[in-house]
């Protein structure tokens, strides 16, 4: 049985996104935001950036990955006794924060411009997952399919569709 998302005070990290910019598959650790290249791109909630460095995923080492992303939230989000505690996005072109994992952290506020779209897998899109801990194995974030639905509940909110 999947997790059930809560409201959050989350904030979509693009503008003018539609529901048909979002895709997901079942074992994946986040959602795929399909926009253009250098789409700006917006913190979605309050919290440290923990890093925010080029080529960085839990999983690999050196260069991995486009331009990585991972912010602590505050405050931490308590949901069916899991705690979500990371936001983690991938595939930027551009960060405007250069902190590497390990060095002081930096405060942002929620809709604070941190960078722009990328290319991953050959695609032009930004990846974003919900975590419970950095580890991103799996069952340690809410499941793709489910973050994908809250996120396009954000758009009813906002009339976007």
């Amino acid at each position: 049985m999947g997790r059930k998302v809560e409201p959050m005070n989350f904030k979509l990290p693009i503008v003018e996104l539609k529901s048909d910019n979002f895709a997901s598959y079942s074992v994946d650790s986040g959602v795929d935001i399909a926009v253009p290249y250098g789409t700006k791109v917006y913190a979605p909630h309050d919290g440290y950036i923990i890093y925010s460095e080029w080529g960085h995923t839990p999983w690999c080492e050196g260069n991995d990955t486009n331009g990585s992303i991972l912010i602590l939230l505050i405050p931490h989000h308590r949901y069916q006794g899991i705690n979500y505690n990371y936001i983690w996005m991938t595939h930027l072109s551009k960060l405007v924060y250069d902190i590497r994992d390990g060095e002081q952290t930096k405060f942002i506020t929620q809709g604070t411009y941190i960078g722009k779209t990328g290319r991953g897998n050959n695609n032009e899109h930004l990846h974003m997952g919900l975590l419970i801990s950095r580890a991103q194995k799996s069952g340690d974030y809410l499941p793709a399919m489910q973050f994908q639905h809250y996120l396009k509940s954000l758009l009813v909110k906002e009339n976007r569709e």
